[in-house]
C-alpha cells in the first residue's frame, strides 16, 4: 500500500531542499538561460534592441543550439517570415524542446513568433526595458505569438541575466502555473484545494505560499534563490520524481549541441561556435565536474545511469512520480 499524501509530504520537503541545493550548486536551475546571456553579452552585435532579439530567438526552440542557427540565419535573413523555405528544407537540424510545443514542427508559427518578436524589440522593447518586470511581461505577452507564461518568464530572464531589462521576475506568476502549483501542493498538502484549483481567485495567497517556500529553501541551503529559480525548480521537481536527476540540464543541452554540430558539416559546425562559443562559455561559467565535454572519459548528453540511479531512490523512498 502506497504513501497518502500527507505521509508523503515531509518526504517531499526533505527532497525539494536537497533537490535546490544541488540544482543551484551546479548553476542552475535551467544553466542554458545564463549560459545563452552570456553569448548575448559577448556577441559582437552592439546595440540593446539586437542583443535582446539573440534573447529571444533562444526561447523560440529553447536551446542554445537553437539560438546559434537563428541567429546566423537572422543575420542572413533579417525577416523571419522569410525563413519558412530554409525552415522546411533544414529545420530538423534545430532542437526544439518539448515545451515549445506551440512552435514544434511547425515552421509557420515557428517564424511568426520569432517574426513578432523581433517586431517588438524594434517597437516595444525601448520602452519598456527600463519599467517594473509585470510591464515588461504584459507587453512581451501581448505583442509576441505563441509565447505564453513558460517561453515569457525564460526570455524575461535570458533579457535579465543580459543586462537588458531593468528588472528581474518578483513574483512566481501564479496565474496558470499549474505544475509549479502540483509540487507545492506535495509540500502542503492541506492547502491542495487552493493550489489545483483553476480560477485565479487564490493567485495572491499562492504567491505568498510561494515567498514561504523561497525564504525556507534560503535559510536551509544558506544560498540566495531568485524567484525565477524557486519557480522553476517548484516546475521541474514533479520530473526528478519519475528519474530526472539534478543538473541533468547541462547534459541534455550538451546532448542537442553536440548532435546539432554532428548533423551540419565543419563549416557550419565553424559558423555556429563563433555565434554561440557553447563548450567555452560553459567552462567559463560553470564547474567542469558537471561540463561532460571537459571530462575524461566525456560524455555528451543525458546519462542513464544517473536516471535510473534516481528512479531507484524514489521507488524506494515509495514518493516515485
Amino acid at each position: 500500500m502506497g504513501l497518502t499524501v500527507e505521509e508523503a509530504a515531509p518526504i517531499h520537503r526533505t527532497l525539494f531542499t536537497e533537490f535546490c541545493l544541488q540544482e543551484m550548486t551546479a548553476g542552475g536551475p535551467d544553466p542554458q538561460v545564463k549560459l545563452t546571456a552570456e553569448a548575448v553579452k559577448a556577441h559582437y552585435l552592439t546595440a540593446d534592441s539586437d542583443k535582446a532579439v539573440l534573447a529571444g530567438l533562444f526561447v523560440v526552440p529553447y536551446s542554445c543550439a537553437g539560438a546559434a542557427i537563428l541567429w546566423r540565419l537572422w543575420e542572413r535573413k533579417p525577416d523571419p517570415l522569410e525563413w519558412v523555405p530554409w525552415l522546411e528544407q533544414h529545420g530538423t537540424i534545430i532542437p526544439i524542446r518539448k515545451e515549445r510545443r506551440p512552435v514544434k514542427g511547425a515552421w509557420g508559427r515557428f517564424s511568426v513568433c520569432a517574426a513578432s518578436y523581433v517586431d517588438w524589440c524594434n517597437d516595444e522593447y525601448p520602452k519598456v526595458a527600463g519599467l517594473p518586470y509585470a510591464d515588461v511581461y504584459d507587453s512581451l505577452t501581448k505583442h509576441v505569438k505563441y509565447v505564453g507564461r513558460y517561453a515569457a518568464m525564460k526570455l524575461l530572464e535570458t533579457l535579465v541575466q543580459a543586462d537588458l531589462i531593468a528588472y528581474g521576475q518578483d513574483t512566481m506568476v501564479p496565474r496558470d502555473a499549474k505544475f509549479p502549483r502540483r509540487t507545492m501542493a506535495l509540500l502542503m498538502p492541506d492547502l491542495t484545494p487552493i493550489l489545483v484549483d483553476k480560477g485565479h481567485s487564490h493567485d495572491g495567497e499562492i504567491d505568498a505560499l510561494c515567498a514561504r517556500i523561497k525564504d525556507g529553501i534560503e535559510s536551509r541551503i544558506e544560498m540566495p534563490v531568485s524567484w525565477f529559480q524557486i519557480e522553476t525548480m517548484l516546475c521541474i521537481y514533479r520530473q526528478s520524481l519519475k528519474g530526472k536527476y539534478p543538473m541533468g540540464r547541462h547534459d541534455s543541452e550538451l546532448g542537442h549541441w553536440h548532435s546539432t554540430m554532428q548533423k551540419v558539416g565543419p563549416q557550419m559546425e565553424a559558423e555556429l561556435n563563433l555565434q554561440f562559443p557553447f563548450s567555452q562559455l560553459r567552462r567559463n561559467i560553470y564547474e567542469l565536474k558537471y561540463l561532460g565535454e571537459w571530462n575524461e572519459p566525456p560524455w555528451f548528453g543525458i546519462r542513464p545511469e544517473l536516471e535510473e540511479a534516481r528512479k531507484e531512490r524514489m521507488n524506494a523512498l515509495g514518493v516515485a512520480g
